[in-house]
């Protein structure tokens, strides 16, 4: 049986790899710091490939954003780390069916840990990251001092908690945020779909820089829109104007796959209550024009709705036998249009022809023929004036997304609606998000890597509630304690996760009451940890002698079966929203994966009786731990009789 190498993935070796494919003569053997035999490139070879004449000449001129230690940033983003989550059921609601998941940590480790499970599989990515302004804190990433000077230096009471101040006094004040982020968009990038949206709050101290950076990660061409949020607050700390905006850069993994998809297209708001009038219209068999007094008299008495007010025209369509309302467009082409379509339209009543548009027609001969006869063409009383054509107002049920978001919604208040006072410094209100949940569809995943507040996760909640749809939430927050001045610390909140756990709670049973929408409310918790493996499993050769007796066990005392599991998922590449059942068979304790896409055992001394079972199961995956047998006799004849009875089985030892 194999070990299962128990780390994330080595991104250099894959990128090696795959340069190896394409210039093999580029590859050389080397030696490692340890001594083993490892491929490395020969990058004057490389270069002598990809050089031309432009690039001997102008190597060092070239067009990007560059800061000390972004190649440390892109060197760290592709090395594999021995980290894993461990479940923390303590904490979880609903531990056995939810989908949701909360995970408590540095978020550059979860992105690192998750990139194989969830590489592909994410719709839609939103952070709130730090703005830099100066007062905020950011990811400490000097990960080079040992655990104590850290501790010192940060002030703070755990290794995981990795925040600074990032003081504009520091000389690398831009640096160290820019090589912050860039770290973390890299890895994200791999885990959305290729129809996967990136959508981005910042504030005008970092915007710039943060839109160069994504647009080398995405690619420029990659770019949708930057969004700008009209908010209820106002922050009056310029000299020259009242700042009342942020900024959401919002950017593809591949353009033309969301523009396929036509993700950014929404249902147009109303639509159902015009629908109302006119079905009601149609029962009381009201004339055309007494419809149309109607529906006009609606969007008199809602002025918000001035964009739908267009579609105030009503006809009865005899095929169809409703009430349909339509608005009135120019036939001219628009001046983009190459082809000019010039011809004569003649009026129906007159005879003569009608006035020709100033430029020339939108539509060819033949699909203006068709048009008239499917009485899409309005005229006017006589020839004078260019004939219009309808638009119906069910054939545009969706529109594309503004880029002007205004929303009063005050975030404080929202929150203090569940907690009697807000313990957040301006949240995002949940209505900001109505907006960008629209790209998501039926289980989709949504990633939030800066949680905070879990504004986002409460947002999913209400859209699910409203839709019946079933999205899925990943929230990772860092534990940080709560400053001792701050509202949550009065309120008995010692971390931000506490708070987030509260907030869920809250909300969730407020919209069961409201709704009593059939969704999934709750959540499984993970937290970051050092590897369930002993550091010999990684790196035998740093074993010494007179330590031998200590590793009689690869694995860590402390580490639960729950804890190997949840490594051993993560190591298939499996996600950690997958149901998970525990049978108890004959002495064993055996975990069902996503009913038999894995099968794991890690109990001392499994029966044979046991292996014969789970081996009729004929399981995907088949993880045991090396306590599991007695002798490598019974390892052998294991091995032997999982293959007889389930020849597909991949079967690994831990």
């Amino acid at each position: 049986m194999d070990k299962l190498s128990m780390s994330t993935p080595n991104l250099t070796s894959e990128n090696i790899e795959k340069i190896a494919d394409l210039f093999p003569w580029c590859i050389v053997e080397a030696e490692d710091e340890l001594g083993n035999k490892v491929r490395k490139v020969d990058f004057d070879l490389l270069k002598a490939e990809l050089w031309d004449q432009a690039s001997v000449e102008w190597l060092d001129e070239r067009y990007r954003l560059d800061w000390p230690g972004k190649k440390r940033s892109i060197l760290k983003a592709n090395t594999p780390i021995t980290k894993t989550l461990r479940p923390v059921k303590e904490d979880s609601v609903d531990w056995d069916t939810t989908q949701n998941l909360y995970i408590e940590g540095d978020n550059f480790e979860v992105l690192k840990i998750l990139q194989e499970s969830y590489l592909g599989k994410v719709k839609m990515i939103y952070i709130d990251p730090p703005y830099n302004t100066g007062n905020d804190f950011v990811y400490n990433d000097d990960f080079s001092q040992d655990a104590s000077e850290y501790r010192e230096k940060t002030e703070q009471n755990a290794e995981w908690y990795k925040m600074v101040r990032n003081m504009e006094t520091n000389g690398r004040f831009h640096s160290d945020w820019l090589s912050m982020m860039y770290e973390r968009l890299k890895i994200a990038r791999d885990l959305l779909m290729e129809e996967g949206v990136l959508f981005m709050s910042i504030d005008e101290n970092e915007f710039v820089n943060l839109k160069k950076v994504t647009d080398e990660i995405f690619w420029e061409g990659n770019y949708i829109e930057n969004f700008i949020w009209i908010k209820n607050a106002t922050k009056n700390l310029s000299r020259t104007t009242s700042t009342n905006h942020e900024y959401i850069l919002c950017y593809a993994k591949n353009i033309n796959s969301v523009e396929e998809a036509q993700s950014f297209r929404k249902k147009k708001d109303w639509l159902s209550s015009v629908k109302k009038i006119l079905d009601k219209a149609q029962k009381n068999n009201a004339t055309a024009k007494a419809v149309q007094d109607e529906l006009r008299s609606f969007y008199r008495s809602h002025p918000e709705l001035k964009w739908i007010s267009m579609y105030n025209n009503v006809e009865y369509n005899s095929e169809l036998k409703c009430y349909l309302t339509y608005t009135l467009w120019d036939i001219s082409a628009p001046k983009s249009t190459w082809k000019a379509a010039t011809y004569e339209i003649l009026h129906p009543k007159t005879g003569r022809p009608c006035k020709s548009p100033t430029r020339w027609w939108a539509f060819t001969r033949t699909t203006m023929d068709e048009l008239i006869k499917k009485n899409m063409i309005e005229f006017y009383d006589n020839e004078n004036h260019v004939p219009r054509v309808k638009r119906y107002l069910d054939t545009v049920e969706t529109d594309v997304i503004k880029s002007i978001i205004e929303d009063n919604t005050d975030g404080k208040k929202e929150l203090a609606r569940l907690f009697d006072s807000c313990p957040f410094d301006n949240p995002k209100p949940t209505t900001l998000f109505n907006v960008f949940l629209n790209v998501t569809r039926e289980n989709d995943i949504i990633l939030d890597f800066f949680s905070w507040s879990a504004t986002l996760a409460d947002a999913v909640l209400q859209q699910n509630a409203t839709d019946w749809k079933n999205r899925r939430y990943i929230m990772v927050q860092l534990p940080e304690f709560c400053d001792n001045r701050s509202e949550a610390y009065k309120m008995w909140f010692r971390k931000i996760t506490e708070l987030w756990q509260k907030r869920i709670k809250l909300c969730a049973q407020k919209i069961k009451e409201e709704t009593w929408a059939d969704i999934d409310y709750w959540f499984r918790v993970y937290r970051v940890d050092e590897s369930c493996m002993k550091d010999v499993f990684y790196h035998p050769s740093e074993a010494k002698q007179e330590d031998l007796w200590f590793f009689t066990s690869n694995i860590k005392e402390d580490r639960t079966p729950e804890d190997l599991l949840t490594q051993v998922i993560l190591n298939f590449g499996l996600t950690l929203d997958l149901p998970i059942e525990e049978k108890q068979i004959w002495n064993s304790k055996v975990f069902y994966v996503a009913w038999n896409s894995l099968l794991a055992c890690f109990d001392d001394n499994i029966l044979d009786e046991t292996i014969e079972i789970i081996a009729k199961e004929q399981p995907i995956k088949l993880v045991f731990r090396d306590s599991c047998f007695k002798d490598d006799s019974q390892r052998i004849n294991v091995e032997n009789k999982v293959k007889r009875l389930s020849p597909d089985t991949i079967i690994k030892v831990i």
